[in-house]
């Protein structure tokens, strides 16, 4: 057996005055070079543990008051949130983090020390199946994958940011940390 943490990186934009809202499936294959070095000597990995870190910056004219946003681990459902109510139903979730502020290109955070938001969240440990929305999805949760499986989703991350005024565009950052464990079948 084999341990190694790889780190995937998103970033997601609204349109002006639209709310920042989509659903990201945590997939490991998606992780780029990182990731294919590790598929080219194993077969199989399960993922152990997630950490997310997020962030929320914002561009534009002035912000139409307070607001808040979050984000939410998902470990089954592929449906995005329309309201912040809906996040923090979620059982792993980080949110509401406070914005405040009249001017969208200085805005006060409620923020942390590093100006990333960090939180973890449970992983299933049996592979099950799920309708998604758009088709079928394979959930892997925290239970082994092939490596080379390309329909193995961990679980789903779902960002929710209201619209925040006229012509102001709001970006989502968020990195996560995928700890693995990697095996040969044999």
């Amino acid at each position: 057996m084999f341990y190694a943490k790889i780190v995937d990186h998103q970033t997601l934009t609204s349109g002006a005055n639209n709310a920042n809202n989509a659903v990201l499936s945590l997939t490991p294959i998606a992780t780029g070079n990182d990731w294919s070095d590790f598929s080219g000597i194993f077969d199989l990995c399960r993922v152990k543990r997630v950490v997310h870190h997020v962030n929320l910056n914002v561009s534009g004219s002035a912000l139409s008051g307070s607001v808040s946003w979050g984000v939410a681990h998902d470990p089954a459902n592929s449906g995005t949130y329309s309201t912040l109510k809906q996040l923090l139903e979620a059982k792993a979730h980080i949110g509401p983090i406070a914005l405040f502020n009249n001017v969208a290109t200085s805005p006060d955070f409620v923020s942390s020390k590093t100006g990333y938001f960090k939180f973890s969240a449970p992983l299933e440990q049996q592979r099950i199946t799920q309708d998604a929305t758009g088709g079928t999805a394979a959930l892997v949760g925290g239970g082994w994958f092939g490596c080379l499986d390309a329909t193995a989703i961990v679980a789903f991350l779902k960002p929710y940011c209201p619209a925040l005024g006229s012509g102001v565009v709001s970006n989502i950052d968020i990195y996560t940390e995928y700890h693995c464990e990697f095996k040969w079948r044999t």
